[in-house]
């Protein structure tokens, strides 16, 4: 699921959300930017950042799916 912290910029905010939908998910962001950092728009420089720094859904692994290969370290 995307998921989107303000620390991840940088910032001393302790702001996170996940959402299933990057739209959404981009709606409650400039929501909290708007509350919180009394960001009216979000300028396009920062939007890019904040693309960004929105973390991917990582799939997840059914068990026993996931076997780690032997190797040595040289």
């Amino acid at each position: 699921m995307p998921s989107f912290k303000c620390k991840d910029l940088g910032m001393k905010c302790g702001f996170e959300v996940k959402d299933e939908n990057e739209e959404e998910l981009l709606h409650i962001i400039g929501h909290h930017a708007e509350k919180t950092h009394g960001m009216k728009t979000i300028p396009a420089d920062m939007m890019e950042k904040i693309k960004k720094a929105i973390k991917p859904p990582v799939k997840d692994v059914p068990p026993g799916q996931y076997q780690h290969e032997e190797h040595t370290h040289h």
